[in-house]
């Protein structure tokens, strides 16, 4: 349908297929936003409104003629979904949207987030081929940033080196999953 960012970007400023346009961005962005669920454990609907809000925000910015795009359209909006999930965690969950700045270098290329994006798809696979604790661990020690005293108390472990083993056996299992597929 839509050629080029530039075209988007027009059809958006302009009025002509806005609506065909801002719904294109929508669709062609939501798979790599959904991607970000697993990364920053948060729900299909954080994730939904926050694609949502910066598509709004992409509006809003390009009616005002505000918008500065150092990089493709799709890794503009995704980099805006990932900087606000990253403060709804950092901060909650009732947090303004967050704008990049200028100070805010986005990726020249799309293709090494794609690439993270499918491997991230893989290993969320992976994770939940595991035993649900092995999961849990392995998610809250690495994503949440849980420590291992932390992890001990949650689990009911005897100790913390009850739970750097078990974090190790199943880190073990995982890379040999992932070795495998």
């Amino acid at each position: 349908m839509f050629q080029s960012d530039e075209e988007i970007l027009e059809a958006i400023r302009t009025g002509a297929r806005r609506e065909a346009a801002l719904e294109w961005v929508y669709k062609e962005c939501k798979p790599r936003v959904k991607s970000l669920e697993w990364k920053f454990q948060c729900s299909p609907e954080d994730c939904a409104d926050v694609l949502q809000e910066a598509v709004w925000l992409l509006y809003d910015k390009v009616v005002r003629g505000k918008l500065v795009l150092t990089a493709k359209l799709t890794t503009y909006i995704y980099r805006v979904c990932q900087n606000q999930l990253m403060t709804l965690k950092r901060d909650g969950r009732n947090m303004p949207l967050v704008e990049l700045g200028e100070e805010d270098a986005l990726m020249e290329e799309e293709s090494p987030e794609e690439e993270l994006s499918v491997l991230e798809q893989q290993l969320e696979r992976l994770l939940n081929e595991l035993g649900e604790r092995c999961r849990a661990i392995i998610v809250d020690f690495y994503a949440g940033g849980n420590s291992l005293k932390t992890l001990a108390a949650k689990y009911q472990y005897s100790s913390v080196e009850t739970v750097t083993s078990q974090k190790h056996k199943c880190m073990t299992q995982l890379r040999r999953k992932f070795q495998v597929a």
